[in-house]
């Protein structure tokens, strides 16, 4: 299937790639469709886009690359609804953070308090809050 983007053009994508969230993203309710894009080979960063609409995507990271110390804690009947049991997270369930765009041109940070979950078997998502609190 080919789809176009505002980053990339239009790219081919496979079925495996399709993420669906039910209750969408906290800046985006109403669409619920996308698409992860691997954007580096060692799959650290990610873009997640809209499947319909070209201009709808946000850039996620690896948060366990950016901080050796990050931890979810996020409410057990969600990660429940990921296919997670005890607060395990099985392979198939990635774990990813947005990007915030900063106010000088190339200026970001990580939002590690909004993370996406992905089952990528069942190619469901869902964008939590996080509990877990940055000590320095």
């Amino acid at each position: 299937m080919e789809i176009l983007t505002e980053v990339f053009g239009k790219i081919e994508i496979s079925e495996e790639q399709f993420v669906f969230f039910e209750n969408g993203l906290s800046k985006v309710t109403t669409v619920r469709d996308y698409v992860l894009l691997p954007v580096s080979e060692d799959k650290i960063l990610y873009c997640l886009q809209a499947r319909d609409y070209p201009e709808i995507s946000f850039f996620l990271i690896d948060p366990f690359v950016v901080r050796k110390d990050f931890r979810l804690q996020i409410e057990p009947e969600k990660l429940q609804a990921m296919g997670c049991n005890d607060d395990i997270l099985p392979d198939e369930v990635i774990v990813l953070c947005p990007f915030i765009k900063g106010n000088e041109p190339g200026e970001f940070s990580v939002d590690f308090y909004s993370p996406i979950l992905i089952n990528r078997v069942m190619r469901q998502g869902l964008q939590a809050v996080n509990e877990w609190k940055i000590t320095e």
